[in-house]
């Protein structure tokens, strides 16, 4: 097995261990979230509700992680591994695009369990604030706090939304040029000074014939 292909097979097998860990977090996103409501439901102070956004942040985040990686993954295959027999990412690519239904266009399915919860807190800790004029700096500091942490969630899902793989097939065809002008580089270097060197050893020898030839014989 060459090593081009041993290259191939490691990176589609870390492509599936990334997408088992990106469904793990979302099952432990779903267990938390189904565990914690039952305990936070009849709380009054809405410290608790706002302290969901705080384990759905890192969550999101480490998600959204393992997605980058392996739409990085993919391009990096379909740059560097594909020819014109095999374009399995290329082709996967075009029929996603062709075919992906309208609400997986506005943004991938993988983000939904992370918005969802977010919504979730944020009406929770609506429905359990008591609405008065009266209201105390902690009730003040926690408002402002739920809905910065509901703002980010959301700012990270308008941002990331779209995680494609062709967003990064650019990026290492860059690279892949970046390698063939090196490449190229060295090639013509290499070139250009080779007579120089073979016109360097030549007179190096013919030096040492003629320092062989002038030297007294023995007696």
């Amino acid at each position: 097995m060459n090593k081009e292909k041993e290259e191939y097979i490691s990176l589609r097998q870390e492509i599936v261990e990334l997408c088992s860990a990106a469904d793990r977090i979302i099952n432990i996103l779903y267990l938390f979230l189904a565990t914690y409501l039952c305990f936070v439901f009849n709380k009054e102070d809405t410290i608790y509700a706002l302290s969901i956004h705080i384990v759905i942040l890192p969550l999101y985040l480490l998600a959204i992680d393992r997605r980058i990686a392996t739409c990085k993954i993919s391009a990096y295959i379909s740059v560097f591994h594909e020819n014109e027999k095999n374009k399995w990412e290329t082709r996967l690519i075009n029929y996603k695009n062709l075919n992906a239904p309208s609400i997986f266009k506005f943004f991938s399915a993988k983000h939904f369990p992370f918005v969802f919860a977010n919504c979730i807190g944020l009406i929770l800790f609506i429905c359990n604030t008591r609405w008065n004029a009266n209201a105390t700096c902690y009730d003040i500091v926690k408002i402002v706090v739920e809905l910065l942490l509901f703002l980010l969630i959301m700012y990270i899902f308008v941002k990331h939304r779209k995680i494609q793989v062709e967003d990064y097939v650019k990026e290492w065809k860059n690279i892949k040029q970046q390698e063939i002008n090196a490449n190229q580089e060295q090639y013509e270097k290499f070139i250009k000074e080779m007579p120089q060197k073979i016109k360097e050893e030549l007179i190096a020898q013919a030096q040492n014939e003629k320092q062989r030839t002038q030297r007294p014989p023995f007696d």
